[in-house]
Parts: C-alpha cells; structure tokens; sequence
C-alpha cells in the first residue's frame, strides 16, 4: 500500500519517532522507579534527634579542646603502664584526673577505660592497664564532658599525638 504521496508508512520517519520516543520515554521511566525503589536511603530510626544531639556533643567536646590549645602525647608499655602528657595554652589549671578510652577496632570485649591521676602540676598523667593491648585501637582522652581528643593508634603505643 502507498499514500497520496508515494511513500509506505513505515518509510516516514516522522511517525517512528511519534512511536519510538514516547515508548522509551515509557521504559526509562519504569527502569528509573524500579532503581529509586530498590536503592533507595534507609528510613532514619526513631532515636535519629538524640544521636544527631549526641554527635553535636561530641564535635563540641573537641572544637573546646581546641580552644583550650589541648595537646597529648601518650605512651603504653608492654608492662600495661599509661603515660599521659598533657599541655594547654589556656591559663586554666590543669585537671587532676583524666580518662583514657582505649577502644579496639574489630573485638568490643577488650576495650578499656582508664583512670589516669596527675603526677605533677606540669601535666604528667599515670595510669595501669591490665588487658592485652595489642592490635588497633580508638584512642579518646576526656576531661569530664569538658573537652575531648581522639587518635588512632596500633600497641604498643609510643608517643601517639592528640590534639595536634
């Protein structure tokens, strides 16, 4: 069969594209769905306000001990004593207790909390561990919510820098 004008119907490209366009429009918009559906984010849990305000804490607890210029340098034997020095170049007395956090990466059970007693006025900080600390570790030292600084670090630990 021809038309008036001599062509067959499927030789006019104008109507394949009146076909072909709106047809992959079509399918691109059901493989978009199925890809939003399937990928899509997880819903936010019902404690998402009290982490978010506990992640704020937390980066406020550093941003302080950048503002008190808080440095420390921490070293661990193999003996498990803790050595702690710390400096500040805020005008504020040094505290006389602090807490070491040693977290290890893969195994919760043997993470530790360590109370570490000053020694003397010029920041020196002792304190005892008796877990095996070797592997890798989160390291956090704390001042009672007043300011925090974190480190990585792999025992035995020697001269691991925080703050800097």
């Amino acid at each position: 069969m021809t038309t008036h004008s001599g062509h067959s119907p499927a030789a006019n490209p104008a109507l394949w594209a009146m076909i072909v366009i709106p047809t992959a429009a079509v399918i691109a918009s059901f493989v978009t769905l199925g890809l939003a559906m399937r990928g899509s984010d997880a819903e936010l849990p019902k404690s998402y306000a009290t982490e978010g305000q506990a992640l704020d804490t937390d980066l406020a607890l550093g941003e302080a001990a950048r503002r008190l210029g808080i440095e420390a340098s921490v070293d661990l034997d193999s003996t498990g004593r803790v050595a702690v020095r710390l400096r500040s170049t805020a005008s504020e007395p040094l505290p006389a207790r602090l807490s070491l956090t040693m977290t290890h990466v893969i195994d919760p059970d043997r993470d530790q909390k360590i109370d570490l007693i000053a020694t003397d006025p010029l920041g020196t900080y002792v304190g005892r561990v008796d877990a095996d600390l070797s592997g890798r570790w989160l390291v956090q030292l704390d001042h009672k919510n007043v300011w925090r600084l974190r480190g990585r670090a792999i025992a035995p630990v020697s001269g691991l820098q925080l703050g800097e």
